[in-house]
């Protein structure tokens, strides 16, 4: 793959990796992860509100929408993280020639590196989806900013039951 040194330099990264939130130094400034969430948006049915749902088991339905939220206390109001997908097996990555989008050869580790503003002292991707073919299991989500470890979410991605069919008219996309 095109993009190799980078991906090794990420892979590198990620076996240094712990679960706590940590201080990052940057050159600029300072940042710290002061809050991590991992979980879904779904619309709450009695209020008709869209609400954020921790959960750490997602159904493998395909365009499931999986979120992942940082708090980050910095005086940056932006910053570049990177985000590496582990999964337990090949993925359905597409990749329409995105430059900021890697997936390894064996299909198993996808990279995407993101600039982004700081909003209300957070920042969080929304657009990561489970594909209908990716594979059932645990999954690992590490979050690098600045070039340095932030945060791993665990995460199981099961089969779909019954009750997910009830799940999916009230996700908020």
């Amino acid at each position: 793959m095109r993009h190799t040194p980078a991906l090794s330099f990420v892979f590198i990264l990620g076996i240094l990796g712990c679960d706590n939130p940590i201080p990052i130094t940057s050159p600029d400034n300072s940042i710290t992860v002061t809050w991590a969430d991992f979980g879904y948006y779904m619309r709450d049915t009695s209020t008709n509100q869209v609400v954020f749902k921790s959960d750490s088991t997602i159904p493998t339905i395909s365009m499931f929408p999986l979120v992942w939220r940082l708090g980050i206390s910095t005086r940056l109001t932006e910053i570049t993280w990177v985000e590496e997908l582990i999964a337990p097996g090949r993925q359905d990555v597409i990749n329409n020639g995105d430059p900021e989008l890697i997936v390894s050869p064996d299909g198993t580790r996808s990279i995407t590196k993101v600039t982004s503003s700081i909003r209300n002292g957070s920042i969080e991707r929304n657009d990561l989806f489970i594909a209908g073919g990716d594979p059932a299991g645990n999954y690992t989500l590490n979050i690098y900013i600045e070039g340095k470890f932030a945060r791993a979410f665990h995460f199981i991605a099961r089969l779909p039951d019954s009750a997910d069919s009830a799940l999916l008219p009230f996700l908020w996309r």
